[in-house]
């Protein structure tokens, strides 16, 4: 499994999220027209090798939605999903959180990064 793979999975299988964002969890961006709330999310540096095993990579999550509590409530049930998830090899622990507002979706976003310790498929 991918780890971009990985994270849609997590969200996807937790109550809290879809009850928010109702599956609407995309890659990079969101599709023109799709609704808010939704979650992005994207690798945004990486691999750097900690041990021949496993990578480090940085994944961002963008949280958009319509009201600032809105996005608070998104952030936490994003946060109880993946910060902290280890099995086997892979861990997922956040880094950092920030608010932002983006004018031209006239949308509230906190964007969460996130450090994915994860199995490096050249280590074969």
């Amino acid at each position: 499994m991918y780890p971009g793979d990985l994270l849609y999975s997590l969200l996807t299988a937790h109550a809290d999220v879809m009850a928010l964002v109702g599956g609407r969890v995309y890659p990079v961006k969101v599709p023109q027209g799709k609704p808010l709330p939704a979650v992005v999310y994207q690798q945004i540096s990486g691999p750097s090798g900690r041990c021949a095993s496993y990578d480090r990579l940085r994944y961002q999550l963008s949280l958009y939605t319509t009201t600032y509590t809105q996005a608070q409530q998104l952030s936490l049930a994003v946060r109880q999903c993946l910060d902290g998830y280890e099995e086997g090899e892979t861990s997922i622990t956040l880094d950092q959180e920030i608010d932002q507002f983006s004018e031209p979706a006239d949308a509230y976003f906190r964007t969460q990064d996130y450090l994915l310790d994860f199995p490096n498929p050249l280590s074969s």
